[in-house]
């Protein structure tokens, strides 16, 4: 009996092996999309409540919104107000359609995972509570609707005493292939969702002995279902740090990296300056200034340099056009220095994610109210 058992035993291991050998690959890769879709048809569950499309920007925040919303794993809560704009809940739904200051951007600005009060824009407002603050941002944006978002509701009764717009590293990539233009109508291409290795000596950098390389090639299925039972029944370990860039933001350090469509990476900045000498002009005619704000992204304090040229872009384009530039990477640099890279973005972003947490949002409103005070 004994003996039958232990062969049907090992019958059924070696059929497992050979499954998972010639299949495990395939049925990984199925288990972990039919995953990923579960988590995003979640996420979306919250995001579809108060992400709206717009026929004038494309897409935009539901106004008079109270409630959640998702990013990966968070939940958090999210409030608009009468015009769709993020922010602090509980205040008074006021009509009131003139700001001191608009802030625009993408889902930096926006302040994705956090509420309106852990955000840098949030922090901003608190520290100057009589200021009126308008927060226009929303994810995926870029220049392209920068502009066309705040044309609409200038042309539509809003006065802003001043413009902040915090230009984002990924701008670069969505001017280049995301949104186009055709005879005042905007388009949106949706744009591959490409990565990187992280490459160190030109290889890839991998954390994993050689035999657990091999096994994770040859038997993936069994590879992960033991790391998968290890994660959940035993003490899980210091894990070295392991980042992947993105093709989004490696055009200010890799002159060849791709995804950038035909524009290129020159056709990208090109574009994205003309868009934003156009709004730099439609301001000025309205005598309303315009300040630009940088930030890294992990990519940047990883592998680039302080005066990055995401920095230096916007840092010319300033000149003789903006009232104040916001320039956020020596203090993420600085930090860097004192305590490792990895350690840097580990403590000021979202973990596995390119988003400041809290902690990265209450540095940026540092510099802002630094420069506001000078």
């Amino acid at each position: 009996m004994l003996k039958n058992s232990v062969i049907v035993f090992g019958i059924t291991l070696f059929l497992s092996f050979l499954i998972d050998f010639f299949l495990g690959d395939l049925l990984l890769k199925e288990i972990t999309q039919y995953t990923l879709n579960s988590i995003r048809a979640h996420q979306n569950a919250f995001e579809k409540a108060y992400r709206i499309s717009d026929k004038n920007f494309h897409h935009t925040l539901s106004p008079n919104f109270i409630g959640k919303g998702q990013w990966g794993s968070v939940e958090y809560l999210v409030c608009t107000n009468p015009y769709g704009f993020k922010s602090k809940c509980g205040m008074e739904k006021s009509e009131n359609k003139e700001f001191d200051i608009a802030f625009m951007g993408d889902s930096f600005t926006e302040g994705v995972s956090l509420s309106f009060e852990d955000s840098f824009v949030g922090k901003i407002a608190s520290t100057y509570p009589t200021k009126r603050i308008a927060n226009l941002a929303v994810v995926s944006y870029s220049p392209t609707i920068y502009l066309s978002k705040i044309k609409w509701y200038l042309e539509h009764g809003f006065k802003f005493a001043e413009v902040v717009l915090y230009v984002d590293v990924s701008d670069i990539q969505d001017e280049a292939i995301v949104y186009s233009e055709n005879k005042g109508e905007l388009i949106y291409h949706k744009p591959e969702n490409e990565e990187i290795p992280v490459v160190e000596n030109g290889k890839e950098v991998s954390h994993e002995s050689s035999m657990k390389q091999l096994a994770k090639k040859y038997f993936p299925l069994t590879f992960h279902s033991l790391h998968l039972l290890k994660y959940t029944f035993l003490e899980r370990p210091e894990t070295p740090f392991h980042y992947v860039p993105r093709n989004r933001a490696a055009w200010t350090y890799n002159p060849k990296a791709k995804g950038y469509g035909n524009l290129g990476i020159e056709g990208g900045i090109q574009k994205s300056l003309a868009v934003m000498t156009e709004l730099h002009l439609y301001l000025k005619e309205r005598n309303i200034p315009l300040s630009i704000g940088v930030y890294p992204w992990p990519d940047q304090i990883l592998f680039d340099e302080v005066h990055s040229r995401h920095v230096k872009v916007w840092e010319n384009f300033c000149l003789h056009r903006c009232k104040k530039f916001y320039n956020s990477f020596p203090t993420f640099f600085n930090i860097a220095t004192k305590t490792g890279k990895e350690e840097t973005v580990k403590d000021y972003f979202i973990q596995g994610d390119i988003h400041f947490n809290a902690l990265g949002n209450e540095l940026i409103a540092r510099d802002f109210i630094k420069l506001q005070n000078l």
